[in-house]
């Protein structure tokens, strides 16, 4: 028995005990009264009986305190267990958190607790139940992350040692097209590191806005611009007053765009739209590419997520890109997210606040 229960036990019972022998004490001395007022007074309460009956008023009081031993032994029975009942169904939850507390110190995955009722302690257990499958998720994310790390800096850094062993061995030469091989590597580990970095500070919320008013559809023409050479993007809505970071807002156009011309066709059309309602300015990205499974809307914006593997790669991404969307997003007080039917193509759509008037 724990010593929580111990504790809890020997206060119900001192508290049960004390009680029961103080109703007792005061049922004697009053019932005593009584029986004495019953034997030796008239019903007016004057005349005396005589002084033989006094054997009665003994017999009768025996009686009586034989009835309340009697009476307090089974009150004291029934007392204790229904405290071992009490306590048990209190001190039970209390020690299956602090086992689970325990373990979880230890390292181990947390574990739910059984949760019954609706007291405090199945509060409290609800609680640590949340608590816990918040660190467990936090666990599986940290490891999937440096596994993820660890899988995007292998590919490159592989390439980078097999193309420079081979010019070291004199199997091949340190030509222009090779040295512009080895500076795509280097880029692709320079923008990784990059994007995490930047993702740490993001999520840390150590990433300082410079907002301003802006006017959102002149922004997203001059970051248009910049696709020209690869790709016609067509943009409708007119201009629309917004408070944002100018810098970030383009990086957002930027990395959403970029996502859509990487998995558009080149036959395929994508179409930037500005809204506005009488809070916030919403700008969306809609392609005409291959879409996006159901099961995958969910994880869509988690970091190194990819549909499909194989083509993230080839396109050059890390899977890091809608991850800063979202953060960056919500930075400004505003939300993302997508909307795609399979085979009928995606739109990536956020909110930002407008400039007050």
């Amino acid at each position: 028995m724990s010593r929580l229960r111990w504790k809890l036990l020997t206060a119900m019972l001192t508290v049960v005990i004390a009680t029961l022998a103080l109703s007792a004490a005061f049922t004697r001395r009053v019932t005593h009264e009584q029986v004495r007022r019953l034997i030796f007074y008239n019903n007016n309460g004057s005349t005396r009986l005589p002084p033989a009956d006094e054997q009665t008023e003994t017999r009768e009081f025996a009686i009586l305190d034989r009835r309340l031993v009697i009476t307090f032994a089974g009150a004291t029975a029934v007392a204790v267990l229904l405290t071992l009942l009490l306590s048990r169904r209190i001190t039970t939850p209390v020690e299956r958190l602090t086992a689970a507390a325990q373990d979880m110190a230890r390292g181990e995955t947390p574990a739910h607790v059984d949760v019954a009722g609706r007291d405090e302690i199945a509060l409290l257990g609800a609680s640590f139940n949340w608590m816990a499958d918040a660190i467990a998720t936090q666990q599986e994310l940290r490891r999937r992350m440096v596994g993820d790390v660890a899988h995007e800096l292998r590919t490159p850094l592989t390439n980078l040692r097999c193309e420079l062993e081979a010019i070291q061995d004199g199997l091949t030469t340190a030509d222009a097209t090779r040295i512009s091989s080895l500076h795509e590597e280097v880029l692709h580990l320079q923008r990784l590191v990059e994007d995490l970095q930047e993702l740490a500070v993001a999520e840390a919320g150590a990433l300082e806005l410079r907002v301003e008013d802006v006017d959102l559809r002149a922004l997203v023409a001059r970051v248009l611009d910049g696709f020209r050479s690869q790709r016609t993007v067509d943009l409708i809505g007119a201009a629309c007053p917004a408070v944002a970071d100018p810098i970030r807002i383009a990086q957002i156009v930027r990395n959403l765009v970029s996502n859509a011309i990487a998995h558009t066709p080149k036959d395929g059309r994508i179409t930037v739209t500005i809204e506005s309602d009488e809070q916030n300015a919403s700008v969306s990205v809609a392609d005409t590419g291959p879409g996006i499974p159901t099961a995958a809307l969910e994880h869509i914006f988690e970091r190194f997520y990819r549909v499909d593997d194989a083509r993230g790669r080839e396109s050059g991404g890390a899977g890091l890109g809608l991850a800063i969307v979202r953060q960056l997003v919500e930075l400004h007080g505003g939300r993302v997210w997508v909307e795609s039917t399979p085979g009928r193509g995606s739109t990536f759509r956020f909110t930002i606040p407008l400039a007050s008037s």
